[in-house]
């Protein structure tokens, strides 16, 4: 719904041009945050709904999944990286790339699966609507005109970022926080989810 409320409201003040840079923008941001996610927003439920009782099986299984995670987000980096060379637009925009992968590994990384798999999943809902609702009401404060494109990618980048770090910090208040996993279980897995990517 808040798409809804917005997108007539920004076609129409930043004209074609500006508008499209950004659909633009936030499409290539969703095809990233694919590969960042890789699967994980599903095999993370199951993984997290098995173990939820044993709070050490259950952190050890978070620490893989969000290791994974990185991994694939440290991948997003040279793909962005060619991007830039290869797409007119954002060589022209660079700023709209950084802030399109900014808001793909924000997004890629949030752990709703988590709060899926122990049943909280209204909690992280509501926290995930409450700071989009907000970018869409500073989107019709600040957002008047074709040169202001980059605010709304910035609240989209930023709204993004502070759901991942609200949602982390209420998923380390349920677990106790640990290094990342090896490489090696990062990888496992990565392989694990492999199928489920290519399904989406």
């Amino acid at each position: 719904v808040v798409p809804l409320i917005t997108l007539p409201y920004v076609a129409r003040v930043l004209r074609p041009s500006a508008f499209g840079l950004v659909v633009f923008s936030q499409g290539f941001s969703f095809v990233l945050t694919t590969v960042i996610d890789w699967g994980f927003s599903y095999e993370g439920v199951r993984a997290v709904a098995v173990v939820r009782e044993d709070p050490e099986r259950l952190t050890t299984a978070v620490a893989e999944i969000r290791s994974g995670q990185l991994v694939l987000a440290a991948a997003s980096v040279p793909i962005a990286a060619g991007a830039l060379f290869v797409i007119p637009e954002f060589r022209h925009h660079p700023d709209f790339l950084v802030m399109a992968w900014v808001a793909a590994v924000a997004t890629g990384l949030a752990p709703g699966w988590f709060f899926i798999g122990i049943e909280q999943i209204r909690l992280a809902a509501l926290t995930m609507l409450a700071y989009r609702a907000l970018a869409a009401v500073l989107t019709f404060i600040l957002v008047g005109g074709p040169s202001q494109a980059w605010i709304v990618m910035a609240l989209f980048a930023g709204s993004s970022v502070v759901t991942l770090v609200a949602l982390d910090l209420r998923m380390y208040r349920r677990i106790a926080r640990m290094r990342p996993a090896t490489l090696a279980r990062s990888f496992v897995a990565i392989r694990g989810s492999a199928a489920l990517f290519v399904g989406t």
